[in-house]
């Protein structure tokens, strides 16, 4: 591959990226769910001890995480879009089989 070629590929995948954002406002949507998530956690821990809102209140943090962090930022240039495509795409794969390994787990237990 030539310079050139791997220029314009950068330059597509940071196109591609920008479809992909949601709009600056969903950032507090996201940390609102994320915090409220939280609270449901500790909160469920001293109360209930149920399985079911523990996991509720985790899967709810995780995607407001999720949603604060793809989520555009108010004044944003090339590198933070470049940043976050170099960043986000394997913190996700990671979480995801982090994730799916855990509830494997907690299946192979319960039955």
């Amino acid at each position: 591959m030539t310079i050139k070629e791997i220029l314009a590929y950068e330059r597509d995948s940071l196109k591609r990226m920008k479809r992909f954002q949601l709009p600056s406002y969903f950032k507090k949507i996201g940390l609102a769910i994320a915090i409220g998530s939280m609270i449901l956690i500790m909160i469920n821990v001293p109360l209930w001890d149920s399985k079911m809102l523990l996991t509720a209140g985790k899967i709810g943090m995780l995607v407001g995480l999720l949603i604060a962090s793809i989520s555009k930022e108010k004044i944003e240039d090339e590198l933070v879009v470049q940043l976050r495509m170099h960043i986000l795409s394997p913190s996700f794969a990671a979480f995801y089989m982090l994730y799916s390994s855990q509830l494997s787990i907690m299946w192979s237990r319960d039955s």
